[in-house]
């Protein structure tokens, strides 16, 4: 009677450890973002050690959370490249840069014939705030051509607050806009009403 012997074998498989990054983002105002807006990039990233962005525009960034001002509007490719030990991996995705909301006023006395220079304009965001003369991220002075620009409205009733003081009295006006179309330039002329100084 013949005998076998069994010889076992066994094979040994060699996985890497190693994983390439997976690079994903995404960024905020996701909604209406505009030229001059500040966007904030929120890297999702994994895997990764450094990175690399390319805005689309000719700006960079190796930080990993960048914030990017883009100019003008158009549509931008950004470029996120994840890197690690083992490689790169790239991700891009396009972003639409509207035109700006543009809120302006050309102030005039109240003939509404003479601009005038040097008017402060304060805009409101309620009426409250605007009759008390509340402290308001939104003031500007009127320029040579008596005319002052805000960007990067919202689309919204606004409430506004104009003067201008002289030697023997001031110039005001108290009043609101309509709503704001959004990514167009909304010009209000401003008529003021002259007020002298009680003795």
């Amino acid at each position: 009677m013949k005998s076998f012997a069994i010889l076992a074998t066994s094979v040994l498989v060699l996985t890497s450890c190693s994983k390439l990054p997976k690079p994903e983002f995404s960024y905020s105002p996701e909604k209406n973002p505009e030229a001059g807006d500040t966007i904030r990039f929120n890297n999702l990233s994994r895997n990764a050690s450094a990175f690399e962005w390319d805005f689309g525009d000719g700006g960079f960034s190796s930080e990993p959370e960048p914030r990017h001002v883009f100019a003008d509007a158009g549509i931008f490719t950004v470029i996120l490249n994840a890197i690690n030990a083992e490689g790169n991996q790239p991700v891009s995705r396009p972003i639409t840069i509207n035109e700006p909301t543009i809120l302006g006023f050309i102030v005039f006395d109240s003939s509404e014939t003479i601009r005038m220079q040097g008017a402060e304009v304060r805009v409101y965001e309620n009426e409250n705030d605007r009759d008390s003369l509340n402290a308001t991220p939104y003031t500007g002075i009127t320029d040579s051509t008596g005319t002052v620009q805000f960007k990067n409205m919202e689309s919204m009733i606004y409430h506004v607050w104009v003067s201008k003081e002289v030697p023997d009295g001031f110039w005001i006006f108290s009043g609101f806009t309509f709503m704001l179309n959004q990514n167009k330039v909304n010009f209000y002329r401003v008529p003021c009403i002259w007020s002298a100084d009680q003795e």
